[in-house]
């Protein structure tokens, strides 16, 4: 115990704050990289020296403290039987150089209480929410995931910083109303096109703030998305655009489980100013959910769209996420034809194109630029999805039978 002292521990003193019935708050002190720091816990109320115990590690944001963060973090206590500890850091960012600040606070835990250290998890805010993202990818302690709220990223070419290709199973989340939404919303797919294991929850009309209602439930279900098993699976859905005067858009996703438990389905937009709110009807039978998408005439936007799949009683929770763009008719670039407008959208397209007529499309082809067929079809109605992931990278052409000019568009 000597040992344990010296290197990561000193308790000066604890005290109860709550009373019963709901998670015990308690405060102490630890050293770290040379000086005493304050360190906050929520202890569940039946605390069990018997039972091992998940672990959350919370870093306050700066010009904040680890007392107003580990009360925020409390709910994660009370549901989920988790022990909350926020060492602090007098209002600062933990500098790079002083990761014992973290790992000190945790190793702390683990001498104070009886720990599954299978289960440590890291969240932070803000600059230290930046921080848990960044230093939590390079996996510098044992910890089994993180959920930074927040981070605060000043620009794109930051994200060098960023081990993009790890795979620490990672939580990104974020308020709908956040300074910095679009530019996490970046990283999110940078990560996400590595095949980096990362979920995303948003917090609805929240901007940059630690205290509101909802912090408690949107910290849960970052935990929830960390801790349940991997049992539930939805297919990709690949970039969606809608053109502001054309009617609801359905998207169909599969949905797969291999539990037991009946499943439930919701769906949420980060916007709904071009958007009407999102419906999605789920067909268990089929293991199929449809997304009804209207955009608002005359605005345009880009919105991200998320997808969750959960168990109506057990814990498994799943997601896809995709990006949705309304554009103006009069935006286009594309050429019409007589009083026929046709789009290709989006351009340049991935694995899918959408052709879309104000007329019946009739029979369409796609040629590459030395003229060759390379694709063709029927499609009887306005607008049609058509697979184009066999194609290589290019430049190609689309004719169809509703205008006589061509349209041009490319693969990336």
């Amino acid at each position: 115990m000597k040992t344990i002292q010296k290197q990561i521990l000193f308790f000066c003193s604890i005290f109860l704050i709550n009373t019963a019935g709901a998670a015990v708050k308690l405060e102490t002190t630890f050293v770290a990289s040379g000086k005493t720091h304050k360190l906050y816990y929520s202890i569940p109320d039946r605390y069990d020296s018997l039972k091992s115990y998940p672990l959350v590690v919370g870093l306050h944001y700066c010009g904040g403290t680890a007392l107003s963060y580990r009360n925020s973090l409390t709910p994660i206590a009370d549901s989920l039987q988790m022990i909350i500890v926020c060492p602090d850091n007098s209002s600062n960012v933990i500098p790079d150089d002083q990761l014992d600040i973290v790992t000190a606070a945790a190793d702390s835990a683990r001498a104070a209480y009886n720990i599954d250290t299978t289960a440590m998890f890291l969240t932070g805010m803000s600059c230290n929410g930046e921080f848990t993202l960044r230093q939590g990818l390079l996996r510098f302690y044992p910890f089994a995931g993180i959920f930074p709220w927040v981070p605060w990223i000043s620009a794109k070419k930051e994200f060098n910083k960023y081990l993009i290709e790890s795979d620490m199973p990672t939580v990104l989340s974020v308020g709908t109303f956040d300074d910095n939404f679009w530019l996490l919303m970046d990283l999110f797919d940078s990560l996400k096109a590595e095949g980096a294991d990362i979920n995303l929850v948003l917090a609805p009309k929240i901007g940059h703030v630690e205290i509101f209602p909802e912090f408690g439930s949107t910290m849960i279900k970052c935990v929830q998305y960390l801790t349940t098993p991997d049992i539930i699976s939805l297919s990709p859905v690949e970039k969606i655009s809608l053109v502001n005067d054309e009617p609801a858009r359905d998207i169909l996703i599969d949905i797969s489980t291999t539990g037991s438990e009946e499943l439930c389905v919701s769906v949420m937009a980060n916007s709904d100013l071009f958007i009407e709110v999102p419906v999605v009807v789920y067909d268990p039978a089929n293991g199929k959910a449809t997304v009804s998408i209207t955009p608002r005439a005359g605005k345009k936007g880009k919105a991200k769209v998320i997808v969750e799949a959960y168990e109506k009683e057990g814990g498994a929770i799943a997601q896809t996420v995709f990006n949705l763009e309304v554009v103006k008719p009069s935006s286009s670039v594309f050429p019409e034809a007589e009083s026929t407008r046709l789009l290709v959208l989006p351009n340049p397209a991935n694995q899918y194109i959408t052709i879309q007529s104000t007329t019946p499309i009739g029979a369409y082809q796609i040629f590459d630029l030395n003229g060759r067929l390379v694709h063709n079809g029927i499609e009887l109605g306005t607008h049609a999805e058509v697979n184009v992931q066999s194609l290589p990278k290019g430049k190609y052409i689309l004719t169809t039978k509703a205008t006589s000019s061509p349209v041009k568009f490319s693969l990336k």
